[in-house]
């Protein structure tokens, strides 16, 4: 193990930047990619390529600044776009060519924005290149929008093993008692699913800190199995608000949960492929300061509400003073989960693009994490059994009888 994590480290330590290879083809200006570059030294865009094109083309770096790249979209011809460029390198037509251009910025973290332009014909060329940040080792491949994601996910990737392991724990415990409840298993269920989102994220970025350039597959996955968690764990709070198997052994509305939790996937869906092909790739607005992400955070907030209202009507019909002091404690709980994603957005409103990604990331995961490891915390077998007798009718016998659901 020791040798395995000493290897990694090496190959950490000898990463060497983002790397693009792509064939860009286009009309005479055609934005190649953006890239995050920090202020406490220079960065550097190197690599090699191969043009067809019939005229000279230019490499045009611009800035998010001020009189930069977001005032380009005003400019209608292809010279008063360039004339907006910081810095300008010329190539050759037809031509196999190097080049290593230097990247001051002391200003604080800017994007900036990469163009391949040809006023007078059209872009034919292949590329071949690295974007190199400050720093050393694995942190100068990143983005300074995505520096530190790596150790994030692997943080916590390692909290929610833990919570894993205490889950199973759990599970086994109610197996041996022979009272596992459904509860507790969509629990386990929801706990399994952020980890394998967060291996695979994991898994993306240790990739890209070797090579440059990832697992996007595999990160698309971690994106689709982290919206599946969800689904599970709003299930979880729906039911739970409805006191399921705690003051009732009827679950209702079905339909309704099944059409609200069908929308809310597919506006996740939506979301993918809205940032994926719709959202110019040079766009830092955050996705969900998007359309389809402010619907999502709409959507939560009303499944917020309706939570409050299931829980209210659960509580005014339970008397025993041990479940209702859970229903409190579950409403606190999962209030705090729901509203989070819209307090975040808000606060990400205010922070720059060059760091908004890390910092809200981190933010959702702790949240994710904090509310399941309270949650199984309240349903550890010794206090599940308290909630999850119920008192039902026998419709043989007509007596009162405890039932271990």
């Amino acid at each position: 193990m020791l040798l395995v994590l000493g290897v990694l480290v090496l190959m950490l330590n000898y990463a060497t930047a983002m790397r693009l290879v792509r064939h860009v083809k286009g009309d005479d200006f055609v934005f190649v990619e953006k890239f995050c570059f920090n202020d406490d030294g220079p960065g550097h865009i190197q690599g090699s390529g191969l043009t067809y094109s019939d005229r000279p083309v230019k490499f045009a770096l611009f800035t998010d600044e001020k009189g930069g790249w977001n005032d380009i979209t005003t400019r209608t011809t292809c010279e008063d776009k360039l004339n907006r460029a910081k810095t300008v390198v010329d190539i050759d037509h037809g031509v196999l060519f190097k080049m290593d251009v230097k990247v001051i910025d002391t200003d604080g973290p800017h994007f900036w924005y990469l163009a391949i332009v040809n006023c007078h014909s059209t872009v034919d060329i292949e590329l071949d290149l690295e974007f190199i940040n400050s720093g050393s080792g694995c942190f100068k491949q990143f983005s300074n929008d995505e520096k530190g994601l790596m150790f994030v996910y692997f943080i916590m990737f390692a909290g929610s093993g833990v919570l894993f392991y205490f889950q199973l724990k759990s599970v086994q415990d109610m197996m041996e008692r022979k009272s596992l409840h459904p509860i507790v298993q969509i629990v386990a269920l929801g706990v399994s699913m952020l980890l394998f989102s967060l291996l695979l994220h994991s898994t993306h970025y240790l990739v890209f800190a070797i090579d440059g350039r990832g697992l996007n597959l595999m990160e698309s996955l971690a994106e689709f199995v982290y919206v599946l968690f969800q689904v599970v764990f709003i299930t979880t709070i729906i039911m739970l608000a409805k006191g399921w198997t705690i003051s009732s052994i009827e679950l209702t509305e079905r339909r309704n949960m099944a059409i609200a939790l069908g929308v809310y996937t597919l506006m996740h869906i939506f979301l993918f492929v809205w940032t994926s092909h719709q959202q110019h790739k040079a766009s830092t607005v955050y996705k969900y300061g998007t359309g389809p992400g402010v619907g999502i955070v709409l959507m939560r907030t009303c499944i917020w509400l309706w939570f409050l209202l299931c829980l209210r009507d659960t509580v005014t019909q339970e008397y025993d003073p041990i479940k209702r002091q859970l229903y409190f404690a579950l409403g606190g709980l999962f209030s705090f989960w729901l509203l989070s994603l819209a307090v975040i957005v808000l606060i990400a409103g205010s922070v720059t693009p060059c760091s908004r990604k890390a910092l809200v990331t981190s933010m959702l995961l702790v949240a994710d994490i904090t509310n399941l490891g309270a949650l199984s915390f309240l349903l550890w077998p010794s206090r599940a059994n308290q909630y999850f007798n119920i008192e039902i009718s026998d419709k043989y016998s007509g007596i009162r009888k405890r039932d271990d659901l």
